[in-house]
């Protein structure tokens, strides 16, 4: 495996590892900007660019475009987060060439026709609609709204509906314009693939943007703790999410509450699955995870339970929440943490487009190349007392958001969440 980088005279930086064994290339293009990048009134023109850019090119038409990926037996896919865009592509080696060239004639070339603008509009609300009717990702948009305040990382990625009605071809054009720079783009590759072929490629097939950047100004956002229930009487479930602070991606101390998450509600071995679904019987999903941005990060913890057992499913989860912070993790539990998170990356490593993947984000974040030994390294390297500590920064009483979404009934007293170091006035919204 022989991994190579180059910074092209077009600004695009090129990481590539070469796999012996396959006969397929993912390859992906990576702009480092996301929806944390949109004002109050772009939030979601990432999100609906990226649908937008598979309509159509002055050369090829949304139907030429699907033809032309499923004529290769290819997977052509996109996606948007709050600090990066997508664009990829997984193909046999032979149609690298034809496939790239496709991509970028859509990233540099899309048309905005209005009307393709306005049936994907109403693509984009039906996707809003669908997150709106699922239970847990409601709890969760309502609550990293309120974590963050009115920092765009709070706002949703899709954005709001009255601004997807709103955007139209000169909006949509002109945010394309600012923000779709070869300057900003990575391409990352893995499997049958020739490094300096392909950087000869991107080299003819993007021109350098000769557009200034955008004007961006980027800093993190401030915890806000609360609490708070949204009435749904329709519901059968109450759906929580809990939010606490977390580490960066820069932050050493990341791995500690990574290792911290997947011991408390990571698998099927963990504390809160084991005391909450294998002993007690109370939810179906419970759970937790991390997740790092650049300069802030967020711990979440997760479950849905019937309204009449809510009350004693979060006490379930602050009482083993106080055990981490007072005790935590013992050899045992460190090292199945260990060993899960490992596992899980090694396993990842084993699909090309994951490798693409990492060696995207290590170069963006670290700007260096990814090195799977490194983390394992790293994640080996943790010790009990650096698990403990992170346990008390993350759950520290001023940094915890707690949002519940069910029928009235599920609502927890006051008393009790005051108990649970939840002092500030209870939000009650009703639906």
């Amino acid at each position: 495996m022989v991994k190579r980088f180059s910074q092209l005279s077009n600004g695009m930086r090129v990481v590539t590892e070469r796999v012996d064994h396959v006969a397929t290339v993912s390859l992906g293009i990576w702009l480092n900007k996301g929806s944390r990048h949109e004002n109050a009134a772009e939030n979601g023109l990432f999100h609906f660019i990226e649908h937008t850019l598979f309509k159509g090119t002055p050369r090829f038409s949304a139907r030429d475009i699907a033809e032309a990926v499923d004529g290769v037996g290819g997977i052509l896919d996109a996606y948007t987060a709050r600090e990066e865009t997508c664009y990829s592509i997984k193909v046999r080696a032979v149609h690298l060439e034809s496939t790239l060239a496709l991509l970028a004639d859509m990233l540099q070339h899309p048309t905005f026709d209005p009307h393709e603008l306005s049936l994907e509009r109403k693509v984009v609300l039906e996707e809003i609609k669908m997150g709106e009717d699922d239970p847990e990702d409601r709890v969760f948009e309502l609550g990293i709204q309120r974590y963050w305040s009115d920092h765009a990382m709070g706002r949703p990625i899709l954005g709001p509906v009255e601004n997807v009605k709103r955007f139209d071809h000169d909006e949509v054009a002109a945010f394309h314009g600012r923000f779709y720079r070869t300057q900003d783009m990575v391409v990352a590759a893995a499997g049958d693939l020739d490094h300096d072929q392909l950087c000869r490629l991107c080299e003819t097939l993007f021109p350098v943007s000769d557009r200034p950047p955008a004007d961006i100004v980027e800093s993190p956002p401030e915890v806000r703790g609360f609490q708070a229930y949204h009435t749904d009487d329709r519901l059968e479930q109450v759906s929580f999410t809990l939010f606490t602070h977390g580490f960066s991606q820069r932050d050493p101390r990341r791995h500690a509450l990574n290792l911290l998450s997947v011991a408390l509600g990571g698998g099927m071995s963990s504390r809160l699955f084991q005391s909450i679904r294998e002993q007690r019987g109370l939810a179906y999903s419970v759970g937790c995870y991390t997740v790092p941005y650049a300069d802030c990060g967020y711990f979440n913890l997760y479950g849905a339970c019937s309204p009449e057992n809510y009350q004693t499913v979060l006490s379930l989860c602050f009482d083993e929440i106080e055990r981490v912070q007072q005790d935590g993790l013992d050899a045992g539990e460190l090292r199945r943490a260990k060993e899960q998170v490992i596992g899980s990356l090694l396993m990842g490593y084993e699909s090309t487009y994951n490798r693409a993947t990492s060696l995207a984000r290590a170069l963006m974040v670290h700007g260096e190349i990814y090195e799977p030994e490194k983390w394992v390294a790293l994640i080996e390297s943790v010790e009990a007392d650096a698990v403990r500590d992170a346990a008390r920064y993350a759950f520290h009483p001023d940094k915890r958001a707690l949002a519940g979404l069910g029928a009235a009934s599920g609502r927890p007293d006051d008393g009790f969440l005051a108990g649970r170091g939840f002092h500030d006035t209870p939000i009650l919204i009703p639906h």
